[in-house]
């Protein structure tokens, strides 16, 4: 009464005692052995002349037991349902498959656990297994990847194919998007239950380039360092200034060149320009400008404030020092390197005193000019000299006022004096001194040597009968 479906009738099988051949068998009431599985009521009777009888029982057709295989249990997600495939064996079995429980196809991606249980009349059996729906890969791309810094936190843009997929994004493995500048290694991984995929790129952050003026180019010199000033936008960045390519700002006055770098992490800028400390106006100041002939070189005194400074000075042009008496244009110009100024004025060396004695001041008329003659200390110097106010020297007798003049370059002088030209004592010879009364007016004859000079009766007295005269 227990038997197994195998596709064919499955009679009870019928024992008699006496054995009876003839037995009437029916399964729930037909005669046809039941071939399907199940419990079939069975009455067994007899049917014979001589006998006589009757058996019940229950027939039990159990399920043959069937082959469930699952294939196909890794999948890809692509938004349609997903299920195993299910085979049996004999084939063409109806199944039932549930998946965690749910007799509904899975579509999302994950775990299923799968059970497959034949649900068939004649056959029983059942499979489970683990459907796995993976994740689809899904395209990742990472956009904004160079950027400037400007204070705020720099983002990188993602895309995903399909679109608008939920990303985990970090940068040097933090999730927090960097803020300053530097080199990043970005890291976008999708986080959908469906989908997977990942990309790396690189984030540069650039610095932000800075405006950078530079002020107080043109100081002057006083003998302190003279620094520029830097301003940057935005303001208070630290930068580095150097002039001429050092770091120390220059005190003296000149030209320099100056480059101001900005020293951030987050900015960068640059400027040049050129500091010019130009130079102090000095105080010149001439003095003893009004020297006096001596045969050396004279030179100005030159005063400066601030003391000392070096000046180069010219007379009329020339840096040779003058000698000689006269007035000289003097041009001083500072020549120093922290100073300017200068001055200009007049050097008069004047002419040195010189002293004259004259001499012969006393002569006689010869009929040649007399001159005075002059010695001068020093000597040799050249003298005008004049009589009566002429150049020429006198000739005749008489007193001449004789002024005697320095004619040196550098030299001069004044002398005065008379010259007396005493007359020249000449022989007078006289004649007729004796003659006669005869009423008529009886007068001597004179003869001078040289001849021909006039000669002037001066005196006259009578001695008795005489009558005596002077004759000049």
């Amino acid at each position: 009464l227990s038997q197994t479906y195998d596709g064919s009738p499955k009679p009870a099988s019928v024992g008699t005692s006496p054995w009876v051949a003839n037995v009437v068998l029916t399964y729930n009431g037909s005669t046809e052995a039941p071939v399907d599985a199940g419990s079939y009521d069975v009455v067994a009777t007899i049917t014979d002349p001589n006998y006589e009888g009757e058996s019940t029982g229950i027939l039990e057709i159990a399920k043959a037991t069937a082959g469930v295989s699952l294939l196909d249990l890794l999948q890809t997600y692509d938004g349609s349902s997903k299920g195993a495939l299910v085979e049996t064996f004999p084939a063409g079995l109806d199944v039932t498959v549930n998946y965690s429980g749910s007799g509904d196809q899975p579509v999302n991606a994950g775990s299923y656990w799968v059970e497959a249980t034949i649900n068939d009349p004649n056959y029983e059996g059942s499979s489970s297994d683990t459907l796995v729906i993976q994740k689809a890969l899904a395209g990742v791309s990472i956009g904004d990847l160079s950027q400037t810094y400007d204070g705020g936190a720099r983002v990188v843009s993602i895309s995903t194919v399909p679109g608008d997929l939920p990303v985990s994004v970090t940068y040097d493995g933090q999730t927090t998007p960097p803020v300053d500048t530097g080199t990043y290694t970005v890291e976008a991984t999708v986080t959908d239950g469906n989908y997977e995929g990942s990309a790396s790129e690189t984030l540069e952050v650039a610095k932000a380039v800075v405006d950078i003026a530079l002020s107080d180019l043109q100081p002057v010199y006083d003998g302190s360092a003279k620094p520029v000033s830097v301003t940057t936008t935005p303001a208070g960045l630290n930068v580095t200034v150097t002039y001429e390519g050092s770091s120390e700002a220059p005190v003296n006055a000149g030209s320099y060149v100056v480059v101001a770098t900005i020293d951030e992490l987050n900015y960068v800028g640059e400027a040049t320009g050129t500091l010019e400390i130009g130079k102090a106006a000095a105080t010149v100041e001439l003095v003893d400008l009004a020297v006096t002939y001596d045969g050396s070189m004279k030179s100005a005194g030159v005063l400066t404030v601030p003391a000392d400074l070096g000046v180069s000075v010219l007379y009329n042009g020339s840096s040779d020092l003058p000698v000689n008496a006269g007035s000289y244009s003097v041009e001083v110009t500072i020549e120093d390197q922290n100073d300017i100024g200068g001055t200009s004025g007049t050097l008069t060396i004047g002419k040195a005193p010189a002293q004259m004695e004259l001499d012969d001041l006393s002569a006689t008329y010869d009929g040649t000019a007399k001159s005075a003659t002059v010695t001068t200390t020093p000597e040799g110097l050249n003298v005008t000299l004049t009589y009566n106010g002429g150049s020429d020297a006198p000739v005749n007798a008489g007193s001449y006022f004789v002024d005697a003049v320095i004619n040196d370059p550098n030299y001069e002088g004044l002398a005065s004096g008379t010259l007396t030209i005493g007359k020249a004592t000449v022989p007078v010879e006289l004649d007729g001194l004796t003659a006669t009364y005869d009423g008529t007016a009886k007068s001597a004859t004179a003869t001078t040597t040289p001849e021909g000079l006039n000669v002037t009766r001066s005196e006259e007295r009578r001695v008795g009968k005489e009558c005596r005269s002077r004759w000049s």
